[in-house]
């Protein structure tokens, strides 16, 4: 998990629904270490098709907000 700083600067970034799968995806991270958009795709417990949410999965990692730039900048610049 996140330290509370760290949440409450990307809390500020992204909508509930973002930072809740934002959540997810440091859970699945941490538990699988070495992962592929398809095997996350398989493991994120969301209940909708595989396929659609590979592309919710790619969607949500190719926001300007997950940028390493926009994301982390903000926490520096805090």
């Amino acid at each position: 998990m996140l330290p509370s700083f760290y949440q409450s600067c990307l809390r500020s970034q992204l909508s509930d629904a973002q930072f809740i799968t934002l959540e997810i995806l440091f859970n699945l991270l941490q538990q699988e270490r070495r992962i592929t958009i398809e095997r996350l795709a398989t493991l994120f417990p969301q209940p909708i098709l595989f396929e659609s949410r590979r592309r919710n999965l790619q969607r949500f990692l190719s926001l300007p907000q997950m940028t390493p730039e926009a994301s982390w900048f903000l926490i520096a610049k805090q």
